[in-house]
């Protein structure tokens, strides 16, 4: 029987698999060869002038198209065959919107050229890339999206506030600031430390958000949960040295359990046990789907074309909340602080019983992850009337503050 992660089939291919990666190229070579002659042949009997004026240009050329075809060709074989075991395959897909940019230049230049082999073969994985990336680009809500006009988000919705502060980020009158004109009910602070968690004190925001976990045994896994409305249950599960935080609120009658993650990094390293991390949570969310609504939410460190995020969208039925509501060209990192091209690794996923208002990004000063600020409605909940007070907190702060 196959090893399963999530319901999703690992495929194990043979041990000769890093051998076989290279018979695209071989293959390529050979009808680069064929090709090569031919047009030699061609040109002596007939000489064509090339649109694009490459024909100067060295075979060195034309053998990087090829190299970059192939590696492309094997990276898209992996992610076709959900096989991504070494850290590689996991960064390249992180960047699926970008590693394969190549192919539409290659496309581009190759027809140009009349290079039949290599522009059938870019356009191949040109086609394959946009049956990739434009499903999580193009949303099937945008011709019906729900209501979001400021009405119906102040009376029927519960707006939640996540940041990712950063360990070593000292900005945090900037943020607190952010927090304050957000507006939210509720505040899921990841990377969440004992400074942080010292300096929220000395501001009035504890006096607005009364009711509330923090974890800090880790820095990187310290988590904080802060909310105006009561919580009923508060849990926590440690795993790869990591915390997943369940709050769950009380929002007008009805039960919403909040899961604040943040996942180790797609390494293989004793620090960042990826796989251990999420074959514990799928377990945890296999049991908490069943029992209600659900927000899954914090730093996944998995982008939209990740292993993990399709086995939460495609078997475990989580929605994600940019996807539905439009907005899945958005990103969240690294934020202007890093060289690198922009993605989106911070979710906020759902049950299909809670919906998506509106999302959006913040500022987050100072931390390489932008801030999430979505407004939830569930079925059945208790509309707020225009201008009434939230509901008074409960009397027992569901406090867990460990050193």
């Amino acid at each position: 029987m196959r090893p399963r992660l999530g319901g999703v089939t690992i495929v194990k291919l043979p041990v000769y698999f890093p051998l076989s990666a290279g018979l695209p190229l071989v293959f390529l070579s050979r009808l680069f060869l064929m090709q090569e002659s031919s047009a030699m042949l061609s040109t002596r009997a007939e000489p064509m002038p090339s649109k694009v004026d490459v024909a100067r240009w060295s075979r060195p050329f034309w053998w990087a198209c090829q190299l970059m075809l192939a590696v492309m060709l094997v990276a898209a074989c992996a992610w076709s065959c959900s096989y991504a075991p070494a850290s590689l395959f996991r960064w390249i897909n992180a960047f699926t919107a970008y590693f394969y940019l190549p192919a539409y230049a290659i496309l581009l230049v190759a027809s140009l050229n009349r290079r039949q082999v290599l522009t059938a073969i870019a356009g191949l994985l040109v086609a394959w890339h946009m049956s990739v990336v434009l499903p999580s680009v193009i949303s099937p809500n945008w011709l019906s999206e729900p209501d979001r006009s400021p009405g119906a988000i102040e009376e029927a919705s519960i707006r939640v506030f996540y940041a990712s502060v950063g360990k070593a980020n000292q900005k945090y009158e900037e943020l607190f600031e952010e927090i304050r004109q957000s507006e939210a009910d509720v505040l899921v602070l990841t990377e969440f430390t004992e400074a942080w968690y010292d300096k929220f004190n000395s501001t009035e925001l504890p006096a607005d958000f009364p009711n509330h976990i923090h974890l800090s045994e880790y820095d990187a896994a310290a988590t904080g949960v802060f909310s105006r409305l009561p919580l009923t249950e508060d849990d926590r599960v440690y795993q790869a040295k990591r915390v997943v935080v369940k709050a769950t609120v009380d929002v007008y009658g009805q039960e919403l359990a909040i899961l604040a993650i943040h996942a180790p990094r797609p390494v293989r390293s004793p620090l960042h046990k990826y796989e251990e991390f999420w074959g514990i949570l799928l377990e945890e969310l296999e049991a908490e789907r069943a029992n209600g609504h659900m927000l899954l939410i914090g730093d996944y460190n998995a982008t939209p074309y990740s292993l993990i995020y399709r086995t939460l969208t495609t078997e475990y039925g989580l929605q994600d909340s940019h996807v539905t509501s439009g907005r899945g060209i958005a990103t969240t990192w690294p934020n202007g602080t890093e060289l690198l091209p922009p993605i989106r690794i911070d979710h906020a996923m759902l049950t299909p019983g809670v919906t998506c208002l509106g999302i959006r990004e913040g500022v987050g000063a100072g931390t390489d992850h932008k801030p999430l600020i979505l407004d939830l409605a569930i079925p059945g909940e208790r509309l707020r009337e225009s201008g009434s007070p939230a509901p008074a907190s409960t009397e027992q702060t569901l406090a867990a503050t460990r050193y």
